[in-house]
């Protein structure tokens, strides 16, 4: 995936919360735009979150490449 493609997602105006699919089945939530950061390359994802808090106690760096789709979470699955 092109790394403007999730800036895209990310953009606050236009956000809502989404997974992406990775090429080994993986599947990461991302609820706000501050849990994700994209590079040319990659994109680093804030994953268990701390008391609610955006503070993250592990984050996950997957290359670009293997990101294989955004995928909308509906309004009724979002907690």
């Amino acid at each position: 995936m092109r790394p403007e493609e999730v800036v895209k997602a990310l953009e606050p105006e236009r956000f809502r919360p989404f997974r992406l699919k990775i090429s080994n089945g993986d599947v990461y939530e991302v609820r706000h735009p501050e849990q994700v950061i994209v590079s040319r390359s990659a994109i680093t994802i804030g994953t268990h979150r701390r008391n609610g808090l955006r503070l993250f106690e592990k984050v996950d760096t997957i290359s670009l490449l293997h990101v294989v789709s955004i995928v909308p979470i509906e309004e009724t699955e979002v907690t």
